[in-house]
């Protein structure tokens, strides 16, 4: 099977042996440094000074870019850990957990992401935070790499949470989610380039880009959510549907 990573996390990422100018570049993952850091609000001194003369950010500047990227600051800046913050779990119940404690917050959307062997959420809101008197709009990412089972789709359900997007991963590909390798525009990329916007056509930018955006129509189709639904969800479903699609076959006859 061929890999769905991207070209640039076919490479372990760089450690404490390099310099934080390399790090940043396995970051931006083939990304431009100046209209990145424009966007971040970092003015020209501090983009010649990350890009070029071996400087580290403001403390300010390294908070927004842990947040729009979901990156760690400790891998950032020291080259020690996994590149990208994960929550892994070891059952169905730790998921659980972990979803209940960010429950609280109801902006949030939800992908399931689908292995041979493995499972996980990415859970996702669009964001603005102020930056200098001026708003930076950023999607907030949250991976919980786990067992997803019934009683996780079922406490989505309860919890009025609709799934956006369903999307299967090479084992390579979940196996790098698992290890910390794969930051918010690995996943959500520009439309063109994240594995989960490429797994849903576009629907899930759709779905993150403005908050008004996130409606019935960025659901995915039907074919897509049957493989996540419990048994009662698709008796109910083939109840409600089954008449209609009868006559539709009577019909054609």
């Amino acid at each position: 099977m061929s890999s769905d990573l991207p070209q640039k996390l076919n490479s372990p990422p760089p450690g404490a042996d390099a310099d934080f100018e390399t790090r940043l570049r396995w970051l931006l993952a083939g990304r431009s440094a100046t209209p990145w850091a424009k966007r971040l609000g970092l003015g020209g001194g501090s983009i010649k000074r990350l890009t070029s003369d071996g400087g580290k950010p403001s403390a300010d500047a390294l908070v927004r870019i842990m947040r729009t990227e979901n990156v760690s600051l400790r891998w950032l800046l020291d080259g020690e850990g996994p590149p990208f913050h994960v929550t892994r779990t070891g059952s169905e119940d730790e998921t659980l957990q972990e979803l209940e404690d960010e429950a609280a917050d109801d902006g949030w959307r939800v992908a399931l992401l689908q292995g041979a062997n493995a499972d996980a959420l990415l859970l996702f809101q669009p964001v603005e935070m102020d930056v200098k008197g001026a708003p930076l709009r950023y999607v907030s990412v949250r991976v919980i790499a786990g067992p997803v089972g019934d009683a996780v789709r079922e406490r989505l359900l309860q919890l009025g949470v609709r799934l956006a997007a369903v999307a299967n991963l090479s084992p390579e590909t979940m196996a790098a989610l698992y290890a910390g390798r794969l930051g918010t525009w690995q996943l959500l990329g520009n439309g063109k380039g994240g594995l989960v916007s490429l797994a849903e056509r576009g629907s899930l930018r759709a779905a993150v880009g403005e908050p008004q955006a996130m409606g019935y129509g960025a659901m995915p189709p039907l074919a897509r959510l049957w493989p996540v639904m419990t048994d009662v969800e698709r008796t109910a479903l083939n109840l409600l549907l089954g008449p209609f699609l009868r006559e539709v076959d009577s019909r054609r006859r």
